[in-house]
């Protein structure tokens, strides 16, 4: 969340894995994607969609304000899309940086990828 914020999110999966009609149905919803932990709600996602030769891309952005408390982020997309093993999730903020996995065989992420 930015110091105003703001909350932008991307999804990008490989086209050779996924079906494209079918996936790209499931993340113009962003509640099958992910949901926002907040002391506030947020307002709705905005969804914008496109691909690439070899990828299906999910740009997602919300204003939650910026007096509100982000507690954590639901990845939702293994209930969303059974064929996905493996979400790699990097986190920036002003105060920080992240870089980890979450697999849908782990009870929790794995952190320190780099």
């Amino acid at each position: 969340m930015t110091a105003d914020g703001n909350v932008e999110s991307q999804v990008r999966l490989p086209i050779s894995t996924f079906d494209q009609d079918s996936t790209m149905a499931v993340l113009q919803d962003a509640s099958n994607v992910y949901a926002l932990q907040t002391a506030a709600k947020c307002t709705t996602a905005e969804v914008t969609l496109q691909t690439s030769q070899d990828s299906i891309i999910a740009a997602y952005s919300s204003s939650c304000g910026a007096d509100n408390k982000l507690g954590q982020i639901d990845v939702l997309l293994f209930e969303s899309l059974t064929e996905l093993a493996e979400v790699d999730v990097s986190v920036i903020t002003p105060a920080t940086q992240k870089h980890f996995a979450i697999n849908r065989q782990c009870d929790s992420a794995i952190f320190r990828l780099e």
